[in-house]
């Protein structure tokens, strides 16, 4: 006697399709999993990604089951069960995605405001510099006081702006 649950002929796709399939993706989640371990990733970066992944690795023999495991016809409750997981799985996942996609602009931002301050402190930098090789230059040179008194050519008083429009 064959119990109904194991019988196989009528699920959606044969198991020697999706389990070298589901296989393939644990792998290439947990490769992820360990990449994310690296130094440079962001901690928040890596907590909301490895929680992604572990919704993954939860949601791919539930995947498995629906597709080739679960014989809608024999067990249509069951059926419906798993894929209403699945769905609902799937859309942790979005919400998820979404999270990261905000972290990482947060993430982003942070970087830039960061660039932006070293620069205006490279900027202060090259300004103080440039004045003081400016003032070591002008030492043997006359002083600011001295030139304001005695004017040259360049120093004459700023002219009005004539009306032009004839």
């Amino acid at each position: 006697m064959m119990l109904p649950a194991l019988k196989l002929a009528a699920v959606l796709v044969p198991p020697a399709i999706t389990v070298p399939i589901t296989i393939v993706i644990a792998l290439a989640l947990m490769w992820y999993w360990m990449r994310l371990g690296r130094p440079e990733v962001p901690n928040t970066r890596r907590t909301i990604r490895r929680f992604t992944i572990l919704i993954a690795l939860i949601t791919l023999p539930i995947v498995l089951n629906a597709l080739s495991i679960i014989n809608p016809q024999t067990s249509p409750r069951q059926f419906m069960i798993a894929w209403t997981v699945v769905v609902l799985l799937m859309i942790v996942l979005m919400l998820i995605a979404i999270v990261d996609m905000m972290n990482n602009f947060r993430i982003h931002h942070r970087q830039l405001e960061g660039d932006l301050r070293n620069a205006a402190e490279d900027f202060a930098e090259a300004v103080r510099r440039r004045q003081q090789e400016h003032q070591e230059k002008g030492a043997g040179e006359e002083s600011d006081e001295e030139n304001a008194e005695n004017p040259t050519e360049n120093d004459e008083e700023p002219t009005q702006r004539k009306d032009r429009s004839t």
